[in-house]
């Protein structure tokens, strides 16, 4: 039986398995849960649903299939638009265990196929939740730095602003401290260079050197 105490993904799984019971999915959701969920169906019904008209032309044809493109776009917008609000509520929280949320829901747009490989957010977000369970591993006597992350636009500056930087230094320029000022704090920052070597889409010149020394 799901109830508002059952955990994250099996509140999602009961409502893919039962979308129509809305008196128990008002109990278990929040009206911004419940938002995502939505969008998320209805583009993917989009995704698998053929178009109803027959094209009688090549012309017409190629309207149908334009019509079909911007109805699958603002799907795709109106459910990026709703999962940016629920990251903010859960960044807001300052949580761990609001984290351990927006990783659920980031693996459930992730296994439907939905937004991750779309928008430049997600790269960042799959990131940062890197660096949260970096963090949570060796939490003991130790400030989790990302929970000090309040929303998505403040997140994202500073991820850029942290890449931006790690750059600057791979080209010899010495702003090591400033980063670490930046941050208020020194344990975050060998974490996210850790992070960030990982990833093979981020370009830094001699990037396995520079790790390598900083991490000495």
């Amino acid at each position: 039986m799901v109830d508002d105490k059952s955990n994250l993904i099996d509140k999602i799984k009961y409502y893919v398995e039962n979308p129509e019971e809305e008196s128990t999915l008002k109990c278990i959701f929040s009206q911004e849960e419940r938002d995502i969920l939505d969008a998320a169906r209805e583009l993917e019904q989009l995704k698998m649903t053929a178009p109803e008209e027959k094209p009688q032309n090549e012309s017409e044809e190629v309207e149908i299939f334009l019509a079909g493109v911007d109805r699958e776009k603002e799907a795709n917008l109106r459910l990026k638009q709703r999962f940016m609000r629920q990251m903010d509520i859960l960044l807001g929280r300052g949580e761990p265990t609001a984290w351990l949320e927006i990783m659920t829901w980031y693996q459930v747009m992730k296994k439907k196929g939905l937004m991750v490989n779309v928008y430049w957010e997600f790269p960042i977000l799959k990131n940062m939740i890197k660096i949260f369970k970096e963090e949570m591993q060796n939490v003991s006597n130790k400030e989790i730095y990302v929970l000090a992350i309040h929303n998505m636009k403040e997140l994202t500056e500073i991820y850029f602003r942290m890449v931006f930087m790690v750059r600057r230094m791979a080209y010899g320029l010495n702003v090591t401290d400033e980063i670490l000022d930046y941050l208020t704090g020194r344990q975050l920052f060998p974490v996210f260079l850790r992070v960030l070597g990982e990833d093979n889409h981020i370009e830094i010149p001699d990037k396995e050197n520079l790790l390598k020394g900083l991490s000495g």
